[in-house]
């Protein structure tokens, strides 16, 4: 099995967004959103990976998101979903 990579949308077009792709074992990765808010990992090993982002200014919330490579495909449209942050969503995952 190969590695693989996961891709996506960060849900808003903020560039700059901090993206990491932690696994259940092992040490996590990170990337960062492009201008139009894509998100795309490094190559990745197989297994099972928590993605969630944060915004280095603190003004936006971000979903996370639990995605398993198999080694045999790379994974697209993995999308997290962001709100502006506020007093009811101050924790991620909302």
């Amino acid at each position: 099995m190969a590695n693989k990579v996961i891709s996506g949308h960060v849900g808003t077009t903020v560039s700059g967004i901090s993206v990491t792709y932690t696994p259940t074992r092992g040490q996590s990765q990170g990337a960062v959103s492009d201008a139009s808010g894509n998100h795309s990992s490094p190559s990745l090993a197989p297994g099972t990976y928590v993605i969630s982002a944060q915004d280095p200014a603190g003004l936006l919330v971000f979903s996370s998101v639990s995605v398993t490579l198999d080694g045999t495909t790379d994974i697209s449209n993995i999308n997290l979903r962001s709100r502006a942050k506020n007093a009811s969503n101050q924790a991620a995952g909302f």
